[in-house]
């Protein structure tokens, strides 16, 4: 659930920057090609 709900707000953000600081750091191509 939580991957999913930063997954979503990385889409929504679409801003590399922010999705990383978001996700914690995590890879920002890897939640847009998930979802």
């Amino acid at each position: 659930m939580g991957k999913s709900t930063k997954s979503l707000i990385c889409k929504k953000m679409m801003s590399e920057q922010i999705c990383n600081q978001t996700v914690g750091g995590q890879s920002t191509l890897s939640f847009l090609e998930m979802s």
